[in-house]
Formats: structure tokens, sequence, C-alpha cells
């Protein structure tokens, strides 16, 4: 499997940097999980919208999803529809992908999905809106966004690689009730579960990354902060 990062950043983009988005590729088949603003002009980068099998959202926040409302038009002008796996809520937001081009399917803890050779599982994260981890090919896990390290426990286990939300340091989360991870908490995560390949990701569109690093490092040494457009063999 391949890992192609469209964009790290969140809340917002900066000006080099998109929001969350990534392509998986397994025998030249393609999916993407979450599309936030920015990533579908890198999509384009490096493959054709004629490629993609079809598009998780993770959650429906728009730094995770945003332009998948551009993709729909350029379904539209392709003549195309692709299938759409999402989460229900918030209603008002998924409402609004409730069109030709997308075949939507709604996912939820128990969902599995088997097809073009990807086995994907999922599992509730604590977020404000409904919000579910990614688990491919028991290979790879995607933890989306989540404020509490417990979510992944059992769900990561014999995973290679966890790309996941380090959108705090420590010294800013403390004991505060935030919404994302901080990289001490991911990188206990990783040596807990005995991750391989560490990757954070969703960083503030200002962070200095090496500070991140930094940080991690004492507790799980190999990990890296995922950069916009790099490929990841897993």
């Amino acid at each position: 499997m391949k890992l192609t990062v469209l964009g790290n950043s969140g809340p917002y983009p900066s000006a080099e940097r998109p929001c969350s988005g990534y392509v998986v590729e397994l025998n030249n088949k393609l999916i993407i999980l979450d599309l936030g603003s920015g990533t579908l002009m890198n999509f384009q980068k490096s493959y054709n919208i004629e490629d993609i099998s079809f598009v998780i959202l993770s959650h429906l926040h728009f730094d995770h999803m945003s332009d998948i409302l551009v993709l729909r038009y350029a379904l539209q002008v392709k003549k195309m529809k692709i299938d759409l796996y999402l989460p229900k809520q918030p209603k008002n937001i998924s409402s609004v992908l409730a069109c030709d081009e997308f075949n939507l399917i709604f996912i939820n803890q128990n969902t599995s999905i088997k097809r073009d050779g990807f086995d994907i599982s999922f599992t509730r994260t604590t977020h404000p809106v409904e919000t579910y981890a990614i688990k491919v090919n028991n290979r790879f896990v995607y933890s989306a966004d989540l404020s509490e390290p417990d979510d992944l426990d059992e769900f990561v286990y014999g995973a290679d690689t966890l790309l996941i939300d380090s959108a705090f340091l420590t010294i800013q989360k403390g004991n505060k009730k935030l919404f994302h991870l901080s990289a001490t908490e991911c990188a206990m995560i990783a040596s807990r579960h005995r991750i391989k390949n560490l990757l954070l990701t969703h960083l503030p569109p200002d962070a200095k990354q090496a500070v991140y690093i930094d940080e991690a490092k004492p507790f799980f040494d190999n990990v890296s902060v995922v950069q916009v457009m790099q490929k990841i063999d897993m």
C-alpha cells in the first residue's frame, strides 16, 4: 500500500499546507480519506478524478470535507458518480451531499467495506460530531480527530502505520477538555501498541513542526510529521 498526503493542516489551511486529505493506493486502485480545503487541487497533481474508487469522510467538519463540495462539480462535468462513505450526523451537513454525483453510504461503528482489494473497518472517536477512525487492511490506521487516546485501544493493534491527529503540544493541552491529541499522547499510543511508523498530522497552520517531533521522540523514536505531497510506502 502507498499513502499520499494531500494536506496536513487544521482547522484551516496555511498558505502552503491544505487541510486534511489522504490517498491510499493498493494494486492500482485508490481511495481518498477526507478531502479538506485545498486537497482536490493537490490530488490532481498525481491522479485523475477518474482514478477514484471511492471516498471516505471520517467526519463532517469542514477542514476534513470542504473540497468534496467541489469534487461534486468535477463529477458533474465528467458525468461520473462515485460512492461516498460518511457519517450521517450532523444531518444538516450530510444532507447537502445528497445529489446525483454521490451515492451516499452512511457508516457506523460496525461498518465493514470490502472492495477493490481494500478491507476497511471503523471505530468511533471522541469529537464534537460523529467521527470515525479508519483501519485499512489491518496495516494502516488513520485516527481522524479525537481527544481520548483510549479511543484507539484494540483498534490499532497489529497495525504497522498510524497516521494520527496531533494538533496540540502538551503545554497547550494540559488538563483542558480539547478535542485533539497532543504529540506526547500520540507517541504513547504508538509505544503502547508497538506501532512501527508514527505519522503526525492535523498540525496548526503556523506550527513549528520540529517541536512536535521533539516532544514525541522521548516516548517513541520512529516518528515524523507528514509533508504535503509526500508518498509513503506502507
